[in-house]
């Protein structure tokens, strides 16, 4: 089975029913169904939080990540290992440190 792994905009995306959201949606419906797995960073479910805390509040933040809690999406730790590997992708290539997470995840999965 293939995994699939999401970043912060897309799941952004889907809970504010910005463009894309049906992409997501269809992505979530496969995971329910088992044709996939799908997976994020707890990195990136951070950039989730502070990206809408900041455009809205930490309370409706805090709805959002509960949502996503009890979805078919799988939430990674982030261990040392992949830890080290973003930053050495932060330090030496224009990508933001969550994107740079989210690079290893798409390597390994």
């Amino acid at each position: 089975m293939s995994t699939k792994v999401l970043d912060s905009y897309a799941l952004i995306a889907f809970l504010q029913d910005e463009p894309g959201a049906e992409k997501i949606e269809e992505l979530i419906l496969q995971a329910q169904d088992g044709k996939i797995d799908l997976a994020i960073c707890v990195v990136n479910l951070g950039e989730v939080w502070y990206s809408i805390a900041r455009s809205n509040s930490a309370k409706t933040a805090a709805r959002f990540i509960e949502k996503i809690q009890g979805m078919p999406i799988e939430i990674v730790d982030a261990d040392w290992t992949l830890t080290q590997q973003a930053a050495i992708y932060k330090a030496w290539g224009n990508i933001s440190y969550a994107d740079s997470v989210d690079s290893i995840f798409n390597l390994k999965g």
